[in-house]
This record gives structure tokens, sequence and C-alpha cells, in this order.
């Protein structure tokens, strides 16, 4: 704890004067006048480390206080404390949102949603905003100074005539620069991507900054973002420079596929590269280092599920997770479809065959939305897109497996489908020309929206269903690939009934029924599928490895 030497009180960081200020006198000093450090190795500094006994997260503070509820699984235990060394980060960016203006900024946020559960509007769960500082690696990536011949085309206009020229171009690159990437698996990288715009505004880490805020402990090591920086910097270069060539009006060729324009210009192909840009830049990882950056933290939890809001501690960038209360959503949904229904009712007559024609489409729209969703939700459980999990390698490594027995199956699917793709189609375009010749050459044949639709619907949703199908597969809860399949069958049974054309309207009525069934349902199932996007698993922190070992300089 840092006390005030004035009167023996405790000081913390404040914000608006970025100053050691005294929670009794009011003494105000610079941050710099204080530091932790550890008297047999300084590289280290003591802090009191707080571990949750539920999910087995781990938060650090240099002050003594009691820990009374969990950021990561909102359990509202007391965290056990002690005293550990913990390694000296390189750099810091003091805090520079108040806790207030951060209450501020969310009330802006979801003001205007309508179906949030009451309670994440409660001033007294606005209370619970935490600030954590969250360890980053800056890794920094320089491209090996190199001169490569390249090819490139360029077009001018030469008096009134447009004239091609094609040449050698020596390229260089001899530049460098460093990437941000969270160090800590208790932060998906999803969250870190949403409020990473932090400034280049830092200092030089003092302990003092950390009074009155928490720190989570690194557990990622820099080099599992290796591959991640390379591949996003090989990307930034190559994209400035074809940008720079672009705005010039120049072309890179391919010599495989442009070698007689080559030689027309006096160039030999075999002498120079056939890479594209994005091959031909190979940046490497010099070195990296550790900082820790400021988050506003905010956890709302509900039986086994937790949401969170993460806000940028300097520039109020804010990633939230808002769920639906399905209460509120059904009335409201409710109250609109009467109203919809009323004025269709009231100024609109509808053929059996256009309201089932109509519901196909809803159908497919719907099936479209979920499996739209599942893919989302796939993602987020298997932590396809949070390189710093534990989750991460173990989720790819599974899917590989599971594509890959799949391919052989799905390539034979694939013909066949093919195959009765183009005779169904065979069959709907002589139906559609026979349908225009008997009404004289038009499409207004009370049957020629149903065809087309059905058509369009059937086939598109055989292809959806598949798709929802595998995403859903993936899913903990193995149920959701009822839903796929329910939407998909009722797309199915409305082409079957427009390609019989029965001549009882019930039938059309019959399939409309079946189509609305099947879109209600699961669109009832997309809230809960919401719910689960806008929400996470408790988390489990237990067995985390390299907390206390990964920061170095």
């Amino acid at each position: 704890m840092f006390y005030c030497p004035n009167c023996g009180g405790k000081m913390i960081f404040d914000i608006p004067t970025q100053q050691m200020k005294c929670v009794y006198c009011g003494s105000q000093m610079p941050p710099e006048t204080y530091d932790i450090k550890n008297e047999v190795d300084p590289s280290k500094y003591e802090t009191n480390v707080y571990v949750c006994k539920n999910c087995g997260a781990e938060l650090t503070s240099p002050d003594e206080q009691m820990v009374s509820f969990c950021s990561y699984c909102g359990s509202e235990a007391v965290l056990a404390g002690k005293i550990e060394s913990e390694n000296r980060p390189k750099e810091i960016i003091p805090f520079r949102i108040t806790k207030k203006r951060c209450q501020e900024l969310y009330k802006q946020k979801v003001g205007k949603a309508l179906f949030l559960p009451k309670e994440m509007k409660d001033e007294q769960f606005l209370e619970q905003f935490r600030g954590i500082y969250i360890p980053y690696w800056s890794v920094g990536v320089e491209f090996p100074q190199f001169a490569q011949q390249m090819a490139y085309s360029e077009t001018h206009l030469s008096g009134s005539k447009y004239q091609h020229d094609t040449y050698l171009l020596n390229l260089r690159a001899d530049s460098h620069g460093r990437y941000l990437r969270d160090g800590s698996s208790s932060l998906d990288d999803t969250i870190a991507d949403a409020i990473g715009d932090f400034s280049e505004n830092v200092t030089s880490f003092k302990a003092a900054y950390l009074a009155g805020f928490y720190a989570d402990r690194a557990d990622v090591m820099p080099d599992k973002y290796v591959a991640d920086v390379q591949k996003e910097a090989k990307d930034n270069a190559a994209k400035a420079i074809s940008s720079e060539f672009s705005r010039r009006n120049m072309h890179y060729t391919t010599p495989s596929l442009n070698s007689l324009q080559l030689r027309k210009a006096g160039i030999n192909p075999d002498q120079i590269r056939t890479t594209t840009l994005e091959e031909t830049f190979q940046p490497v990882c010099r070195d990296y280092y550790s900082k820790l950056l400021p988050v506003w933290f905010l956890t709302w939890r509900n039986k086994d599920r937790v949401s969170y809001v993460v806000m940028n501690g300097e520039t109020g960038s804010m990633y939230t997770e808002l769920p639906v209360k399905k209460s509120s959503y059904l009335t409201f949904a409710g109250i609109i479809a009467l109203v919809i229904f009323a004025l269709m009712s009231l100024f609109l007559t509808v053929l059996p065959t256009t309201t089932l024609g109509i519901t196909s489409i809803l159908a497919f729209i719907n099936l479209t939305v979920l499996t739209r969703e599942l893919k989302k939700l796939m993602e987020k459980e298997l932590h396809l897109n949070d390189i710093g999990s534990k989750e991460y390698n173990a989720a790819n490594e599974s899917l590989k497996k599971k594509d890959k027995s799949k391919y052989k199956a799905a390539k034979g699917a694939g013909v066949g489908c093919g195959t009765t793709v183009l005779i169904i189609a065979a069959y709907v375009g002589i139906r559609l020309l026979f349908d225009m010749i008997g009404s004289g050459g038009g499409v207004g044949d009370q049957y020629t929206f149903l065809t087309i639709s059905a058509f369009a619907t059937g086939i598109l949703g055989v292809i959806q269903m598949i798709r929802g199908i595998s995403k859903a597969s993936h899913l903990k809860e193995k149920s959701m690939v009822m839903w796929p399949i329910l939407n998909g069958l009722a797309i199915l049974i409305a082409f079957l009934i427009a390609v019989w054309r029965p001549v009882n309207d019930w039938w059309y009525y019959g399939g409309a029924v079946i189509c609305m069934i099947a879109t209600l349902l699961p669109a009832l199932k997309l809230i809960d599928v919401y719910n689960l996007m806008a929400t996470r698993p408790l988390p489990s922190f237990f067995g985390r490895e390299g907390a206390n070992h990964a920061l170095k300089d």
C-alpha cells in the first residue's frame, strides 16, 4: 500500500489529475515519486495476488483490500489474497477515463436497448465497473532489407492515345513496426481487438499507477502470436505498396501469365519472381516487451452464463455483450405482428399460391439468419478467433480432423446434389415456359410466382440447411441441429406442393402454415441463440501456465 507522507493515509492514483492523491488529507504527489521494488531482484515488485476460488482468475494490486467479487465469473465470493513478487512490465498507459465517465458512456450505449434485462441498467450494478490493467505484448516486426526484381505494367496517356509500358522494378523493403497482442487468456482476442485503439502515449512503469486499481496476470507467451503478427504486418505492407502503385496506375504482372507481354518489352520472364506481393514480404519478429493497458470491466451473471462490458480506459472504446429479455421481446413482436396482420387483412387480397410463396421466402430468410448465427456461436464456443485461449489449438485441430473425414462424403454428395439441381432446374424452366405460353407470353399466371419462389428457396434452402447442420454439430448443445433441419424440411414441402400444383386450396394453406410454424419456432430459438452469443460459459482459469514467467523485458 502507498501511504501519504503527510498524514499516513492511503494514497491512490487520481485519474482527473493524473497524480497520487491521499483519500484523507487530499495531498497530491507525482506517481514517479512512488514505486515498489524487490530488494533482491529489481526486475520484480511486491504485490497482492487475489485468486477467485470459483474460476481461478487472478488479479494483482499493490493495495491491501477485501475483494468481494470476481470480474471474470461474476461470483460474489471474497477472493483469497497472498503476497507475491511480480515481473515488472516495461511500460504502462494510466487510466484517463474516470469511472463516472465510464458509467455515462455505458448508459448512452444501452439507453435505446428496449429488451435489455432491467438489472443491467441498475445504478447499483453499474457501481461494479472495475478498473483493471490488462497485460499486452508489444511485438516488434522488421522486414529484412532486400532488393527484388518484379515486373510491373503502367498505363498512361501519351498525346491522344493510351500507352502501355512493361518494365522491371527493383523493390526494396526496409521498415519496422510494433503490434499489440493481449497477454492474458482471461481477455478474449475479439474483445481485445474491439477496444485495442490504444495510443503510443505510454510512460515507464511505476507501481504507483496501480494504486486503487487491479492488474491481470500474463499467461500467454508472445511466441504464440508470431504467425498472426507476421501475417498482419505482411498484409499491411502489401496493401500499402499496392495502394501506391494503384495511385500511379501501375499493376503487378505475373510472368507465367504475361510472358508474351514481358518478352515484347525485352524482359526474360524466367529471371524474375512469380510470387505475389504478399508472398514476397517475409517479416521477422525481432523483439517483444510487456506493457499494462487500462480497461474498465463489468460482468453480468445469469445462472451459468456471463456477459461482459469492457471499455478502453484511455480512449473510451467499448465492447458490449447485451442479452435480450425474452418476455419483453415476444410481447413487442406479438403486437407488431397483430398490427401487420390487421392491415394486410383490410387492404390486401392474397391468393393461396401467393401465400405459400411468401411463407417459403420467410422460412428461407429465417434459415439464412439462423445459419449465420450458428456459425458465430460455433466460433465463439470453440474460441476459433481467440489465439490466446488454451482451447484455441485443440478446437482448430478438432475441426481439421472432422473436415478431413467429411471431405470424401461431401464430395460425393456435392456431385449428387449438383445433378439433382440440374434436373430440377430443367423441370422448372419447362414448367415456366408452358405457363408463359398458356398466359399468352406473359408471366401473370397465379402459379408463376409460387414456382419461381419455391424453386429458388428450395435449392438455396437445402444448401443453407446443410451449412446450418454442419455448424450446429460443433456446438455443445446438440439439439441445435434440429432447427435448421425443421426450417429446411418446411421449405422442401413448399417446393413439392409447388411442383404438384393440387387443385384444392387447402394444400397451399397447409403448406403455408407449416412454413410459418417452421419460421416462428426457429425464430424463437434465434433469441436463445442470440443470448448465447451475448453471453459466455463460466470461465475456468485453473491450471493457467506462465502467469509469473511471461512478463520479461
